[in-house]
């Protein structure tokens, strides 16, 4: 395991210059880092679930937390979150579909390509969601998935 950590510092460092200077191009400076920030918790409180790490926050800090999130932007958290719910919705379909596998089908269903699909269009057509951070929430399973099957 100590050998991926230098192999995941350079794709994390190397990615953050161009993630940045893609993200600034459609969202504000204030709205990338706190964007990239959310990313870093993310990581982090991944991390300390796999390496069995306590992390027992107070409700203050939950208060807090939450106040912060709600003067970052709503409309970014709630983009990022439709993105996220739709994300799991698509990687659920997946999973039965393949659960399916060899039982009662021959093939895989093509049902679940229409999540991505319908989350561009509908975030496209509705004023109060962004299509980068929906996109960015749909696709945010797959690194904790890559993460999870290189430690087995």
């Amino acid at each position: 395991m100590n050998k991926f950590y230098p192999f995941l510092f350079i794709l994390l460092w190397s990615s953050a210059f161009v993630s940045g200077k893609i993200i600034v191009q459609s969202a504000s400076p204030f709205a990338s880092l706190s964007f990239r920030f959310c990313i870093v918790a993310l990581g982090f409180l991944l991390f300390a679930y796999l390496m069995k790490e306590k992390i027992i926050p107070n409700k203050s800090l939950i208060y807090q937390a939450s106040i912060t999130g709600i003067f970052l932007g709503f409309t970014f958290g709630f983009s990022i979150f439709i993105g996220a719910i739709a994300g799991i919705f698509y990687l659920r379909l997946l999973a039965k579909s393949i659960g399916k596998l060899g039982k009662e089908s021959s093939g895989v269903s093509k049902l679940q390509l229409l999540v991505p699909v319908c989350l561009f269009i509908f975030a496209s057509k509705l004023g109060s969601l962004d299509i980068f951070p929906v996109m960015i929430g749909f696709f945010i399973y797959k690194p904790s998935l890559i993460f999870y099957f290189s430690r087995s």
